[in-house]
């Protein structure tokens, strides 16, 4: 990080900060003998965090017998890790400014923190990332505090920026870095620095966007790993596009049915996180929603990255079955009519019309397009679902297939390609035999692109 850069955000004044007591148990919890009752203590001069910490031991302690009313019987109960995650995260989101006259929105940003940090725990206790559960709940809570000490240094810029950048919080990092030198997440690891919190939360903080080089199967690893799947399971409940799941699913692993049953385990927590940090986290029928629809792509969607050496079976492996593919293409429609959101279809076929060259054309299309676009077969023709893309985005995407071809295929015809957006009503038969019927009529002319309205004609 530029040193000027890191004088500036030490120096401003409107940081985010932790209270005396927070600092206190901060302290105290680095004593490798930590005297829990002195801990204890620390917390009874808070009222607030007492009673907090007081209703998570007893929600923790649901088997044992009596109720624990006494700080002095709840933290051991807790553990030192589980009591200072309680009281940090606490302290951070209960003294969160609720204004945006930056252009900086906080309520989204907290929002996604909470979600990130009941993923994280989630993600610890369910053994898919070994990681201990309130160490991953807190460095997830934390990874984008960057993100709030940017808004205060930079008020002018940020804001715009952010919402450019809209959910995609790559794209987001990416802007910062070409901006100042740096992200958010590397500003987190300076702020965790700062409040000299252990060396693996703030290194997690800091590559949660990027796993670092070399990084092991140690506890920081494990710790980073959880942090940064955190996010991706986050953005299901903040955004409410289905990119979201495919990113998660692809993150936890080849287990389709693990991420429904994380978001059901995220979902028992939510009412009690949302009352615990006085955030609207969205209500019953918010929650009745994300796991409708994460339970409507389970198995339908299996979207992974391609690898620069895939074979003939990866192709293979990569095809869904048509009736995967159709149901595929059902639930992105069915979600593009709830959110208004245009969908479309590119068919891509090889001008020499046979299996391998139908095959080259799949590892081409594969390697050009996102990770999250849906690819299938359907004869010759490769097929290209691109969800939240109209006929003009599909139409660079198209261009840009055509102008990477020469240099990727073997010699041979021109590819041609046929695209179509999704009309008010259009199934996935409409849509599929719009753009068969533009990919046909390209063909016809010698290659090319051609396009067409589900149940219209080419153009």
């Amino acid at each position: 990080m530029d040193p000027e850069l890191e004088r500036r955000i030490l120096a401003c004044p409107t940081l985010p900060s932790l209270p005396a007591v927070a600092l206190e148990l901060l302290r105290l919890c680095r004593d490798e003998e930590t005297n829990l009752r002195r801990v204890a203590e620390a917390i009874s001069r808070d009222p607030a965090l007492s009673a907090r910490v007081l209703r998570a031991a007893n929600s923790a302690s649901l088997a044992a017998r009596g109720k624990v009313s006494t700080l002095t019987r709840a933290v051991p109960l807790l553990g030192s890790n589980a009591t200072l995650a309680l009281a940090l995260s606490f302290s951070l989101v209960h003294g969160r400014r609720r204004d945006d006259r930056s252009g900086f929105d906080h309520r989204a940003f907290w929002r996604r923190a909470v979600f990130s940090a009941l993923a994280g725990r989630v993600l610890a206790e369910s053994g898919v990332r070994s990681a201990d559960p309130e160490e991953a709940f807190l460095a997830a809570l934390l990874q984008d505090l960057g993100m709030l000490a940017l808004a205060e240094v930079f008020p002018a810029e940020y804001g715009p920026m952010c919402k450019s950048a809209g959910s995609d919080h790559a794209a987001l990092a990416a802007a910062e870095r070409r901006e100042w030198g740096c992200d958010h997440a590397a500003v987190s690891g300076l702020l965790a620095r700062t409040w000299s919190l252990p060396a693996f939360f703030g290194d997690a903080m800091a590559s949660s966007h990027e796993r670092p080089a070399g990084d092991g199967p140690d506890r920081r690893a494990k710790l980073g790993e959880c942090v940064r799947a955190s996010g991706w399971i986050a953005d299901i409940w903040t955004t409410g596009e289905w990119q979201a799941i495919a990113t998660a699913r692809a993150a936890l692993g080849p287990d389709g049915s693990l991420l429904e049953r994380m978001i059901e385990r995220m979902a028992l927590a939510v009412p009690e996180a949302a009352a615990d940090f006085d955030i609207d986290l969205g209500g019953t029928e918010r929650l009745e929603a994300v796991l409708a629809q994460a339970r409507s792509l389970q198995g339908k969607v299996g979207i992974h990255e391609v690898p620069s050496d895939l074979d003939t079976d990866a192709v293979a492996a990569r095809v869904p079955p048509a009736a995967a593919f159709d149901s595929a293409v059902h639930a992105v429609l069915d979600h593009a009519r709830a959110h208004g959101a245009p969908v479309s279809l590119v068919a891509v076929r090889s001008g020499v019309g046979n299996g391998k060259a139908t095959q080259a054309a799949f590892r081409f299309v594969a390697r050009t397009v996102r990770p999250t676009d849906l690819l299938g077969l359907e004869g010759d023709d490769v097929l290209l679902l691109l969800p939240d893309t109209p006929l003009a985005g599909a139409r660079a995407v198209a261009t840009r297939i055509l102008t990477g071809a020469p240099a990727a295929l073997p010699p041979g015809p021109p590819l041609a390609i046929g695209i179509a957006a999704a009309a008010a009503g259009a199934t996935p038969a409409t849509l599929r035999g719009a753009a068969l019927s533009a990919v046909a009529s390209a063909h016809r002319s010698g290659g090319g692109l051609a396009a067409a309205e589900p149940g219209g004609t080419g153009k």
